[in-house]
């Protein structure tokens, strides 16, 4: 999975706030959860999942999806495996493309 995103491992800085631009041949899953956002104006607000703190009351996004919402039932599998299914997406976008 290197390859994926391994070029863009190194401008990430979540204490500055910073990260890279999503990769411009991507999956429309993952242009959409590394999109440019933040609820108050200000910064990088994160991944846009409705999991996310943050992003679940950007536009009432965790109602809406209660499928993806976090809730106290949850664990930290439940994240760790999105973030499997986009990288996943992202790879298989990728193989389809080459292929084409």
């Amino acid at each position: 999975m290197r390859h994926i995103f391994a070029e863009r491992a190194s401008a990430w800085d979540p204490t500055a706030g910073r990260r890279p631009d999503p990769p411009g041949d991507a999956a429309p899953s993952v242009t959409d959860a590394l999109k440019t956002w933040n609820e108050s104006g200000t910064g990088y607000g994160g991944i846009y999942r409705p999991w996310q703190r943050g992003a679940a009351n950007h536009n009432n996004w965790a109602r809406l999806r209660p499928d993806l919402a976090w809730h106290a039932r949850r664990d930290l599998t439940f994240i760790m495996e999105e973030l499997y299914a986009l990288v996943s997406e992202q790879a298989s976008w990728l193989d389809r493309r080459a292929a084409a």
